[in-house]
């Protein structure tokens, strides 16, 4: 028989807030008068942690009787278990809240929905404790509220788009009309974030990516990185070591260190199913003569193309132009028809000074260029010059000048600019061209000058390499350097360096391939370690429910122990009455007894 409980003066109260901003919670307080039979008198409380307007002495007002009730026992929650959809009072801004619990968290932490005004907090299990509904005389505890539960339903977690990143947001409640929600900002980690709540089209929103096991994440890899308190769009730059990355966001290549927890790969949420993202495509340009073509920095040494394009009338392109390599997508120079440009283009060139030269062909009786391949040679000045075949007048020539024998005389302009600029003239080449002997004389020159702007195309291409530059990449430069090589290009330095670089990206594999081994490892012995405390929480569990069950039977004997005590105490009852109506019966029997005796001695 469950006891019944009053109230009286002095007693410790709770009192029902009927306030705007703080209905449904209830405050301490000492009752100081005495509770009325009718209940409609409003009674003086006392606040134990409110204080009056001047905060200097606790708040006193009188309030409406049926708005108090006595404080719920301590022990309220023993037996409890903490549910969803279980009614709870939650300890806050120095009251208590009736709220729901609407998700259970680690730790034993739960989040919980307050629909006035609708929000939703975490508590820890020691400021919360289970609801109970006051009667009047006796506490009754009402029923868990059932939870409907969908993909944006209260208390889940979803993220919010914001410009190109994904904020973590919790879901307070859907509203009525619009599909809209109220929202509020939520770590990760699913802590509350001091902020206000959002009003949100249902568009914004999506639910929380599901976590995707990567071992580790390779350069270049398209990723989301945690920063700040949103998730953003990036590119990993470069591995600090195995679980630490280096990730820059939008088009500058500035990065900042992340910890491999705080990067997870790009999804996609459609149609209710979440899909990978595939990398962005590049941009391809579009040539004016509407061919796809890529967009290529200019070697160095074009500046100068204003400047030859007023001496010689040539196009900006010099013998080569750049197109797109259809199986590899990389730029190759391929020579043009002439060796300067495009037919359209050699029709526009203004006529060359004519200058006598050797070819294979005999002219009128002429010579042939292999009888006299030492006999003509190239000077400084770029004219070709006939010198007598001795000994004595070619030391004598190349005391004064550069000879290079070459299979084409240097009519072009462009050669002066190219060999002026320094990082040519750095290094001492001995440019032949002897592989041009097997071409056609029209052709040599074109050629040569098509490798002139591979070359500094090349060296270019060297200094914008980075550090994440594939192997592949740096065996096709070696390849490119040591092609110009057979042409007199001294390549010496740059080939050096890419053998060097080669060397240190061998190493970086092994390195790789190391960490790998230890990735690995530490792997097994957190997957190991992990078993063995999932064990040990799956037996704590079972304790706590073993103890449940305990008190559950204790309290059932309780109830039995009480049912007991009512029947020992009504059977006293019993025999106390029977008693007392056996030393009647004795009195009774007494004075029938003595009236017996008076009758049989009376005087006849």
């Amino acid at each position: 028989m469950e006891q019944m409980i009053f109230i009286r003066k002095d007693d410790k109260v709770e009192v029902f807030s009927e306030e705007e901003e703080l209905k449904g919670s209830y405050y301490r307080a000492i009752l100081e008068d005495n509770p009325t039979k009718s209940g409609h008198n409003k009674l003086k409380v006392r606040y134990l942690t409110q204080l009056n307007e001047h905060r200097l002495a606790p708040l006193t007002e009188f309030v409406d009787q049926r708005f108090i009730r006595p404080v719920p026992s301590e022990d309220v929650n023993d037996g409890v278990v903490f549910v969803e959809g279980l009614m709870v009072d939650a300890y806050l801004k120095d009251g208590w809240w009736t709220g729901v619990v609407v998700k259970t968290m680690e730790d034993e932490k739960f989040l919980v929905y307050f629909d006035c005004p609708p929000d939703i907090i975490q508590f820890e299990k020691k400021k919360l404790r289970v609801h109970l509904d006051w009667t009047g005389f006796k506490w009754i505890r009402p029923d868990n509220k059932e939870l409907v539960k969908s993909v944006f339903s209260c208390g889940t977690m979803v993220e919010l788009r914001f410009d190109c990143a994904w904020i973590p947001v919790i879901v307070i409640k859907e509203l009525e009309k619009d599909k809209r929600f109220l929202v509020k900002y939520w770590n990760k980690s699913y802590s509350c974030r001091e902020s206000k709540n959002l009003i949100v089209h249902s568009l914004r929103l999506r639910p929380m990516q599901p976590p995707l096991s990567v071992g580790k994440y390779e350069l270049l890899d398209h990723v989301e990185a945690f920063s700040g308190f949103e998730w953003r769009q990036g590119v990993v730059r470069g591995i600090v070591f195995e679980g630490r990355y280096m990730v820059s966001f939008g088009a500058t290549k500035e990065a900042s260190q992340f910890n491999h927890s705080d990067i997870r790969p790009p999804m996609e949420w459609e149609d209710g199913v979440w899909h990978k993202r595939t990398k962005p495509k590049r941009q391809k340009e579009t040539s004016l003569d509407g061919n796809r073509n890529v967009q290529t920095k200019e070697p160095p040494g074009n500046e100068m193309a204003d400047d030859v394009k007023k001496e010689s009338g040539l196009p900006i392109t010099l013998g080569v132009t750049a197109t797109k390599n259809k199986t590899q997508g990389k730029v190759s120079p391929v020579p043009m028809k002439n060796g300067f440009g495009n037919e359209s283009t050699r029709e526009k060139m203004p006529e060359e000074p004519k200058i006598k030269y050797y070819t294979r062909k005999r002219k009128r009786g002429g010579l042939k260029l292999n009888s006299y391949i030492n006999k003509t040679v190239l000077s400084s000045d770029r004219t070709p010059n006939v010198v007598k075949n001795s000994a004595s007048n070619a030391e004598e020539n190349h005391a004064k000048h550069t000879i290079m024998v070459l299979p084409f005389a240097k009519k072009s302009p462009v050669w002066k600019t190219y060999e002026s600029l320094e990082v040519f003239k750095s290094v001492s080449h001995s440019l032949h061209f002897s592989p041009l002997f097997e071409t056609k004389q029209d052709f040599r020159e074109g050629y040569a000058i098509g490798m002139m702007v591979t070359y500094f195309g090349l060296l270019e291409k060297f200094k914008d390499l980075e550090a994440d530059v594939p192997v592949s990449q740096l065996n096709s430069l070696k390849d490119s350097f040591s092609e110009l090589e057979k042409h007199g290009f001294n390549v010496t330095t740059p080939l050096s360096r890419i053998d060097k670089l080669l060397a240190l990206k061998d190493r970086q594999l092994y390195i790789m391939e190391e960490l790998k081994g230890f990735d690995k490892e530490m792997t097994n012995e957190f997957s190991k370690a992990k078993q063995e405390f999932d064990d040990m929480e799956q037996k704590i569990l079972e304790v706590k429910h073993k103890i449940i069950e305990l008190q559950r039977q204790e309290a059932a004997l309780k109830e039995q122990k009480e049912a007991e005590k009512e029947q020992k105490d009504a059977a006293w009852k019993k025999i106390c009455q029977m008693e007392s109506c056996a030393k009647d019966l004795n009195v009774e029997l007494e004075d029938v007894e003595f009236e017996f005796e008076t009758i049989l001695s009376a005087p006849w």
